[in-house]
């Protein structure tokens, strides 16, 4: 298996460097909202958004960390929030 690509941040990246990868529906819907990785030490943290509408949003975060036989751990959440105003990109 191929080591697992951990610095792609859109769905053109994911296509670009994932020669197999298959996608349904649009899976630009999230938003990255901020990512921090290691390739070197196997580990990645994401924050994401999705706007629902009606100033409500999806917020998720998620952690991959690889485990000394290779596999990856991965813990994720997410949750339904109010957001009043509009995030700009930095």
């Amino acid at each position: 298996m191929d080591e697992k690509t951990l610095d792609i941040t859109d769905s053109k990246g994911a296509h670009d460097n994932i020669s197999d990868l298959k996608t349904f529906g649009n899976p630009d819907l999230w938003k990255l909202l901020c990512k921090a990785s290691s390739q070197k030490e196997g580990w990645m943290k994401t924050t994401k958004i999705m706007d629902i509408g009606n100033d409500r949003s999806l917020i998720q975060t998620e952690t991959q960390q690889r485990n000394p036989d290779g596999s990856y751990a991965l813990s994720q959440a997410v949750v339904e929030c109010v957001i009043r105003r509009k995030l700009n990109n930095g």
